[in-house]
């Protein structure tokens, strides 16, 4: 539920910067509408400017730095954006440059804001997404050790069986024989062991052949 609900709010992030991506659009043709070309080729031009503060404001959103390289990067756009303000003080015969320039920027501030959310929520579903892995290889373990725990469980219960079964016919062998010898043994004693019978039954004939 939770990894669902950052995905959702991902997805909204995500058409609210393309929303901030089509309005700087938008603020940019209407500034070189009203910007004379002289001044957009210029050293300083604050579209130019502006360009230079977005390709930064990229670069520091989406790339990994060492707290040193994040701290002069840092450092260049306020440099640039000094320098905007700069320009955009200096041409007082355009308001509406002005006025388009100041959207520009609050639209580029914005944006940087989408993109530092959208990058942080990112990193909390990785996050998620490497627990899920985690767990579903530590299940996948467990049930790998109760098959094996079960798979030891019939391997004795066929033991079992087996010795059952061996128990049985034994039993049911000494019981064949036993009434294989029960027309033998009716006429004498029942404590009369076998061998005793067998003599019994062996005299007779000696004493028939000694006659």
């Amino acid at each position: 539920m939770v990894m669902e609900e950052k995905q959702k709010l991902k997805h909204e992030l995500i058409d609210q910067l393309r929303a901030r991506n089509e309005q700087i659009a938008k603020i940019r043709e209407a500034i070189q509408a009203i910007e004379p070309p002289q001044r957009d080729n210029g050293k300083d031009s604050p579209a130019r400017i502006s360009k230079s503060i977005d390709a930064l404001d990229f670069q520091i959103s989406t790339s990994a730095f060492t707290p040193a390289q994040e701290k002069e990067l840092l450092r260049r756009m306020q440099i640039l954006k000094t320098q905007l303000a700069e320009a955009t003080k200096h041409d007082k015969t355009n308001v509406k440059l002005d006025e388009q320039y100041t959207l520009l920027r609050a639209e580029l501030e914005a944006r940087t804001s989408l993109r530092k959310q959208i990058s942080a929520i990112g990193d909390e579903l990785e996050a998620l997404y490497q627990t899920i892995i985690r767990e579903g290889a530590e299940h996948a373990k467990k049930r790998k050790e109760i098959g094996e725990k079960r798979d030891e469980a019939h391997v004795r219960h066929q033991e079992f069986e087996s010795r059952r079964k061996e128990r049985a016919d034994r039993t049911r062998h000494r019981e064949e024989e036993r009434k294989e010898l029960e027309p033998y043994m009716k006429a004498h004693d029942p404590f009369v062991s076998l061998e005793e019978i067998a003599e019994i039954k062996k005299k007779p004939q000696k004493e028939e052949v000694e006659a």
